[in-house]
């Protein structure tokens, strides 16, 4: 957290080139400050999640959910369907998390952009999370989202576009 906090006064004292803090007597005139203060807590919340290892979780707060096929009470009826596969899960669960997420993409395109960053990141951390902030983008729910996806990457990765094509219909 304090490395995130000097890189943004760092970043603060670096740009004063380019513009000038306004004093007190011109706060509010522009209507910029509250931007301003948006995007430097939204550059140091992204150095932070960037430069932080990712929280663990207990395995039973971390476990993908289980999805049941039978309705209540439908003992046996329908134990030879077959199961959807542990990434079938994690697909859906991918397609259905980022439905809550604005962006500019729809749910399915993000998925699939996702999906194949955690790939391409091949189990590094600092590429997975820079490439989610990268497409998620800035917003309160986009951060609440890299956090839960970055701790399931490699899981992430295993996804296929298939999957997510029959999950979106």
């Amino acid at each position: 957290m304090e490395a995130a906090l000097i890189s943004l006064r760092d970043d603060r004292l670096s740009s004063t080139s380019t513009f000038s803090s306004p004093s007190p007597s011109d706060r509010g005139a522009d209507g910029n400050d509250g931007r301003r203060a948006y995007l430097d807590f939204a550059r140091a919340l992204r150095d932070l999640a960037l430069s932080s290892p990712p929280p663990t979780l207990s395995s039973a707060a971390s476990a993908a959910p289980s999805f049941s096929t039978a309705a209540p009470g439908d003992y046996g009826a329908k134990a030879a369907a077959p199961r959807a596969s542990p990434t079938d899960e994690t697909a859906e669960w991918l397609y259905n998390l980022l439905l809550t997420v604005p962006s500019h993409m729809d749910a399915l395109h993000l998925s699939v952009a996702i999906a194949s960053a955690c790939k391409e990141a091949k189990g590094d951390e600092g590429m997975v999370q820079a490439a989610l902030f990268e497409l998620l983008g800035e917003s309160e729910r986009a951060m609440e989202a890299l956090f839960e996806l970055a701790p399931r990457a490699n899981d992430l990765a295993r996804v296929r576009e298939t999957q997510l094509r029959r999950i979106a219909g």
